[in-house]
Protein backbone atom coordinates (compact mmCIF):
# COMPACT_ATOMS: atom_id res chain seq x y z
CA UNK A 1 0.00 0.00 0.00
CA UNK A 2 1.41 3.59 -0.99
CA UNK A 3 1.42 6.22 1.64
CA UNK A 4 -1.30 8.06 -0.29
CA UNK A 5 -3.31 4.80 0.07
CA UNK A 6 -2.83 4.70 3.32
CA UNK A 7 -3.44 8.75 3.41
CA UNK A 8 -6.97 7.89 1.56
CA UNK A 9 -7.87 4.78 3.97
CA UNK A 10 -7.38 7.10 7.10
CA UNK A 11 -9.06 9.83 5.85
CA UNK A 12 -12.28 7.43 5.26
CA UNK A 13 -12.06 5.72 8.70
CA UNK A 14 -12.17 8.92 10.18
CA UNK A 15 -15.04 10.47 8.06
CA UNK A 16 -17.62 6.98 9.33
CA UNK A 17 -16.26 7.78 13.17
CA UNK A 18 -17.60 11.45 12.68
CA UNK A 19 -20.61 9.98 10.54
CA UNK A 20 -20.95 7.90 13.93
CA UNK A 21 -20.59 11.02 16.45
CA UNK A 22 -16.98 10.96 17.01
CA UNK A 23 -14.91 13.78 16.77
CA UNK A 24 -11.68 13.21 15.66
CA UNK A 25 -9.33 12.65 18.57
CA UNK A 26 -11.79 11.13 21.35
CA UNK A 27 -11.66 7.53 22.15
CA UNK A 28 -14.43 5.47 21.32
CA UNK A 29 -13.48 3.81 24.27
CA UNK A 30 -14.62 6.71 26.62
CA UNK A 31 -17.54 7.88 24.51
CA UNK A 32 -19.98 8.72 25.52
CA UNK A 33 -18.88 9.63 28.76
CA UNK A 34 -16.70 12.36 27.59
CA UNK A 35 -19.87 14.11 26.08
CA UNK A 36 -22.16 16.50 27.61
CA UNK A 37 -24.46 14.70 29.79
CA UNK A 38 -28.04 15.47 31.05
CA UNK A 39 -30.90 14.03 32.94
CA UNK A 40 -34.41 13.82 32.77
CA UNK A 41 -36.10 12.93 35.83
CA UNK A 42 -39.36 12.31 37.48
CA UNK A 43 -39.27 11.59 41.70
CA UNK A 44 -41.92 9.43 43.62
CA UNK A 45 -44.19 9.19 41.14
CA UNK A 46 -47.74 7.24 42.12
CA UNK A 47 -47.43 3.85 40.47
CA UNK A 48 -50.64 3.16 38.12
CA UNK A 49 -51.00 0.02 35.24
CA UNK A 50 -49.89 1.62 31.91
CA UNK A 51 -48.76 4.65 33.06
CA UNK A 52 -46.42 6.89 30.62
CA UNK A 53 -43.43 7.63 33.55
CA UNK A 54 -41.10 9.58 31.02
CA UNK A 55 -40.68 10.69 27.28
CA UNK A 56 -37.72 12.54 25.81
CA UNK A 57 -38.42 12.89 22.48
CA UNK A 58 -35.65 15.29 20.03
CA UNK A 59 -37.90 16.88 17.74
CA UNK A 60 -37.17 18.09 13.93
CA UNK A 61 -34.57 20.96 13.95
CA UNK A 62 -32.92 20.09 16.74
CA UNK A 63 -29.95 19.86 14.86
CA UNK A 64 -28.20 16.98 17.56
CA UNK A 65 -28.44 13.44 18.08
CA UNK A 66 -29.35 12.45 21.76
CA UNK A 67 -27.58 8.88 23.01
CA UNK A 68 -29.54 6.95 25.77
CA UNK A 69 -26.89 6.64 28.33
CA UNK A 70 -29.11 4.64 31.40
CA UNK A 71 -32.65 4.32 32.10
CA UNK A 72 -32.91 4.23 36.11
CA UNK A 73 -36.01 3.06 38.21
CA UNK A 74 -35.89 2.84 41.54
CA UNK A 75 -38.80 3.10 44.10
CA UNK A 76 -39.78 5.87 46.27
CA UNK A 77 -42.31 4.99 49.18
CA UNK A 78 -42.41 6.80 52.29
CA UNK A 79 -44.82 4.41 53.97
CA UNK A 80 -45.64 0.55 54.19
CA UNK A 81 -46.59 -0.95 50.67
CA UNK A 82 -47.95 -4.03 50.14
CA UNK A 83 -48.55 -5.06 46.25
CA UNK A 84 -46.79 -6.55 42.82
CA UNK A 85 -43.93 -5.32 41.16
CA UNK A 86 -44.15 -2.79 39.20
CA UNK A 87 -43.09 -3.53 35.27
CA UNK A 88 -41.65 -1.00 33.12
CA UNK A 89 -40.70 -0.85 29.04
CA UNK A 90 -39.05 1.44 27.30
CA UNK A 91 -39.57 1.71 23.55
CA UNK A 92 -38.56 4.20 20.82
CA UNK A 93 -41.53 6.49 19.62
CA UNK A 94 -42.17 9.07 16.39
CA UNK A 95 -44.33 11.54 17.96
CA UNK A 96 -44.47 13.67 21.36
CA UNK A 97 -47.35 12.59 23.48
CA UNK A 98 -50.29 15.39 23.96
CA UNK A 99 -51.48 16.82 26.68
CA UNK A 100 -48.28 16.46 28.80
CA UNK A 101 -46.73 17.51 31.89
CA UNK A 102 -43.27 18.94 31.11
CA UNK A 103 -39.98 18.05 32.98
CA UNK A 104 -37.02 20.35 32.25
CA UNK A 105 -33.69 18.76 31.33
CA UNK A 106 -30.80 19.06 33.70
CA UNK A 107 -27.18 19.30 32.75
CA UNK A 108 -25.23 16.77 34.85
CA UNK A 109 -22.35 19.63 34.38
CA UNK A 110 -23.20 23.66 34.35
CA UNK A 111 -20.96 24.15 31.46
CA UNK A 112 -22.87 21.70 29.42
CA UNK A 113 -24.39 23.91 26.16
CA UNK A 114 -28.13 24.32 26.54
CA UNK A 115 -30.69 21.59 25.50
CA UNK A 116 -31.99 22.38 22.36
CA UNK A 117 -35.74 23.75 22.39
CA UNK A 118 -36.99 21.04 20.33
CA UNK A 119 -35.54 18.26 22.77
CA UNK A 120 -38.07 18.10 25.76
CA UNK A 121 -39.08 15.87 28.43
CA UNK A 122 -42.67 15.22 29.67
CA UNK A 123 -44.25 12.82 31.78
CA UNK A 124 -48.39 11.61 32.00
CA UNK A 125 -49.35 12.50 28.63
CA UNK A 126 -53.14 12.50 27.63
CA UNK A 127 -52.31 10.87 24.73
CA UNK A 128 -49.21 8.50 24.55
CA UNK A 129 -46.41 9.00 22.10
CA UNK A 130 -46.52 6.32 18.94
CA UNK A 131 -44.51 3.45 19.56
CA UNK A 132 -42.23 2.90 16.66
CA UNK A 133 -40.75 -0.47 18.62
CA UNK A 134 -40.35 -1.64 21.85
CA UNK A 135 -36.42 -2.15 23.08
CA UNK A 136 -36.73 -3.79 26.23
CA UNK A 137 -38.36 -3.79 29.96
CA UNK A 138 -37.65 -4.23 33.38
CA UNK A 139 -39.43 -4.97 37.01
CA UNK A 140 -39.14 -3.38 40.01
CA UNK A 141 -39.97 -4.22 43.35
CA UNK A 142 -42.06 -1.51 45.34
CA UNK A 143 -42.29 -3.50 48.65
CA UNK A 144 -40.60 -1.66 51.52
CA UNK A 145 -39.03 -4.39 52.85
CA UNK A 146 -37.41 -5.21 49.27
CA UNK A 147 -37.28 -2.19 47.65
CA UNK A 148 -34.39 -0.85 50.04
CA UNK A 149 -32.01 -2.85 47.63
CA UNK A 150 -31.16 -0.40 45.29
CA UNK A 151 -32.28 -1.62 42.14
CA UNK A 152 -29.74 -2.87 38.38
CA UNK A 153 -30.33 -0.21 35.94
CA UNK A 154 -33.37 -0.74 33.58
CA UNK A 155 -31.01 -0.02 30.63
CA UNK A 156 -27.75 1.37 30.65
CA UNK A 157 -25.16 1.27 28.02
CA UNK A 158 -22.06 -0.46 28.88
CA UNK A 159 -20.25 0.33 26.01
CA UNK A 160 -19.08 -2.95 24.68
CA UNK A 161 -18.60 -2.34 21.28
CA UNK A 162 -22.19 -1.85 20.45
CA UNK A 163 -24.46 1.60 20.52
CA UNK A 164 -26.41 3.04 22.77
CA UNK A 165 -30.06 3.43 21.70
CA UNK A 166 -29.86 6.78 19.43
CA UNK A 167 -32.53 9.33 19.20
CA UNK A 168 -32.48 11.18 15.91
CA UNK A 169 -34.66 13.86 15.22
CA UNK A 170 -38.30 12.89 15.12
CA UNK A 171 -37.41 9.86 17.34
CA UNK A 172 -37.99 9.44 21.26
CA UNK A 173 -38.00 7.39 24.21
CA UNK A 174 -40.99 6.17 26.65
CA UNK A 175 -40.59 4.79 29.86
CA UNK A 176 -43.95 3.42 30.44
CA UNK A 177 -45.56 0.30 33.17
CA UNK A 178 -47.27 -2.62 31.59
CA UNK A 179 -50.93 -3.05 31.88
CA UNK A 180 -50.41 -5.31 35.89
CA UNK A 181 -51.29 -2.59 38.03
CA UNK A 182 -48.23 -2.22 40.93
CA UNK A 183 -48.78 0.39 43.81
CA UNK A 184 -46.37 3.00 45.44
CA UNK A 185 -44.14 5.46 44.00
CA UNK A 186 -41.78 5.26 41.69
CA UNK A 187 -38.55 7.34 40.44
CA UNK A 188 -37.62 6.95 36.69
CA UNK A 189 -34.14 8.94 35.36
CA UNK A 190 -33.31 8.70 31.58
CA UNK A 191 -28.99 9.83 31.49
CA UNK A 192 -28.58 11.56 28.35
CA UNK A 193 -25.78 12.73 25.83
CA UNK A 194 -26.04 15.59 23.15
CA UNK A 195 -24.19 15.64 20.29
Amino acid sequence: MTRLQRMIALVVCMAALVAQGVQPGQSQATYPSQAPTYNTTIISATAAASKDYLNLFNDSGSGRIVRIVGIYISPANTATVTGIAAHFTYSVTSTVGTTCTAITIQPLDSQNPAVPAQITSSHTCTTDPVVTFDVGGCATDLEEARAIMNPPPCYEFQNSGGQPIVLREGQGVMVKTTALAPVGLTTVRIELTII
